[in-house]
């Protein structure tokens, strides 16, 4: 709880604000080690926006454009290597009588610009992925890897999660980041844990308790139903863990979290706003607005949506606070 972090998101380009935040917060030097990546832990509700991290996680570090990544065939399908002229037939026999076995290799790999950078993209989207490329003379890979599958990985199935991790870092080619999904490995412990919930459960996350028991309640507690089901897709209930104080030396990365994106330590967020068991309980309106932890860019529209309710319903809202002073509404770091 001391390195952990909370706050509400409504929408997704929240989610693609924090995912380069943070990447971009990584000290060079921790970049550069090929046997020690960083390794981002990423666990979440079912379909809510967990590879949003990775994708813009990359895009941020590497300087490209997300869409721009697009990774090799599976084995499974054609693959037809350039064919060889006939003077390189004489220049290089050797490559000649390996034509089949360049045509495998040319499978594994795919070379593609992206904001003029070359990328080396390599194995199989949304289960384990590889893009590397030069930055500033080291070579960066970011990589990631869904354990969760099990099977469609491009160095075959596993079901053993140290096997699988074990397969994934030996495909890797410089320094740079790791992100996993669903990662539970008891020797493994991620430099960064991030989590994301949406909609209402409360074991959901590989294993592990919500920190949240129900977004849209939560926002509706503050801000009333109508505003929730305005961000019913994209509200989400994002926390942070530094396992890796170094990773956060002069509180670099936390210091960030909470000036630019509104974040508050998670010890420090009001329990009866996470950790409610009933819809409508009583007392739920007891919530001092100024303590809601929301993106910062939406610390003002969501309280004026607050005060509507407070003034539509004031015997629901008589207990909040709404004349404190919300931290989160001075000017944002750049």
């Amino acid at each position: 709880m001391r390195n952990s972090y909370g706050v509400f998101t409504l929408e997704r380009q929240d989610l693609v604000d924090l995912s380069r935040r943070i990447a971009l917060c990584i000290p060079k030097d921790f970049l550069k080690n090929k046997n020690k990546p960083v390794i981002i832990a990423v666990d979440g509700s079912v379909a809510c926006g967990k590879k949003i991290v990775a994708d813009y996680g990359r895009e941020a570090i590497l300087g490209i454009i997300h869409e721009d990544v697009v990774y090799p065939p599976k084995s499974s399908e054609p693959v037809t290597a350039p064919p060889l002229t006939f003077l390189q037939k004489l220049k290089k026999p050797l490559k000649f009588f390996a034509a089949k076995k360049e045509s495998e290799t040319v499978a594994l790999s795919r070379v593609v610009e992206s904001n003029g950078q070359d990328l080396n993209c390599r194995g199989h989207g949304e289960y384990d992925e590889y893009v590397s490329a030069e930055v500033e003379g080291d070579r960066i890979d970011i990589s990631f890897i869904n354990m969760a599958w099990g099977y469609g990985y491009s160095f075959g199935s596993e079901d053993d999660a140290k096997t699988l991790y074990r397969k994934h870092m030996k495909k890797r080619q410089g320094g740079g980041i790791l992100y996993a999904h669903n990662m539970n490995i008891d020797d493994v412990r991620p430099d960064i844990e991030i989590k994301l919930e949406c909609g209402r459960g409360s074991t959901c996350l590989n294993g592990q308790d919500r920190s949240c028991r129900d977004v849209a309640h939560a926002i509706a507690m503050v801000a009333g139903e109508d505003e929730a089901r305005a961000y019913s897709q994209w509200g989400r209930f994002v926390s942070v863990q530094f396992n890796n104080a170094a990773l956060d030396h002069d509180g670099i990365m936390s210091k960030m979290l909470k000036a630019e994106l509104g974040f508050r330590a998670l010890k420090d967020i009001s329990a009866k706003l996470l950790k409610f068991s009933a819809r409508h309980e009583e007392g739920d309106a007891a919530i001092n607005i100024a303590d809601f932890p929301v993106a910062k860019k939406h610390a003002a529209h969501l309280r004026e949506a607050h005060s509507r309710h407070a003034a539509a319903a004031p015997e629901e809202s008589a207990d909040i606070n709404v004349n404190t002073p919300v931290p989160c509404l001075d000017k944002v770091a750049v």
